[in-house]
């Protein structure tokens, strides 16, 4: 297996963090892999916001929505990486090259031993005026960054998709089976 797919397979979600800065080398890295990702058209409409100062982190912190529970003071993301899109060229593909630009922020993020958190749930207009965004753009997403303080699992799953975090405080994803959304050839046909 080659080392993409092993880290593929590796990634998990981390949504509790060490308090450990992130080098802006490392983050000028991860920023570098997401405006490298497909575009419909080769647009490449997206723009990224770094964040790296713990008090501007504090402040927007509480515009970003959890799932599972936020996390602690201690244990918050230590940077940020918010995914900028134009407003007068919202289109679903804009939308879907962003989403390639995070997949793969999230993935070179993890082969440097930094967890992250893609953030959909986001207070766009708080986050937009904390980062001083001008008229024409918008908050697509967030990327929230950190050294992991979690280890989540994977499981399997038929329906079920909850994510639960048991006695220890484990966060457990499950993950719909291989066999039962992939058809080969025709709908409904398994190979």
């Amino acid at each position: 297996m080659g080392k993409c797919m092993d880290v593929i397979l590796a990634r998990r979600t981390i949504r509790r963090f060490k308090q450990d800065t992130i080098a802006r080398k490392d983050l000028m890295e991860l920023v570098n892999a997401g405006r490298l990702a497909s575009s419909a058209g080769n647009r490449q409409p997206w723009e990224f916001v770094v964040v790296d100062d713990r008090n501007l982190l504090s402040d927007l912190f509480a515009s970003l929505g959890w799932l599972a529970g936020a996390p602690e003071e201690s244990q918050r993301p230590t940077a940020l990486i918010a995914v900028l899109l134009p407003k007068a060229k919202d289109s679903w593909s804009g939308q879907a090259g962003a989403g390639a630009a995070i997949q793969n922020m999230a993935l070179a993020a993890w082969e440097k031993g930094i967890g992250a958190c893609w953030i959909g749930s986001v207070d766009a207009d708080t986050v937009a005026k904390l980062l001083k965004l001008p008229d024409g753009l918008k908050v697509f997403s967030v990327l929230a960054l950190g050294i992991p303080d979690e280890s989540p699992v994977a499981e399997d799953a038929d329906d079920d998709v909850s994510a639960k975090r048991d006695a220890d405080g484990r966060l457990h994803v499950k993950k719909r089976k291989l066999e039962a959304i992939c058809h080969i050839n025709r709908y409904g046909e398994k190979g």
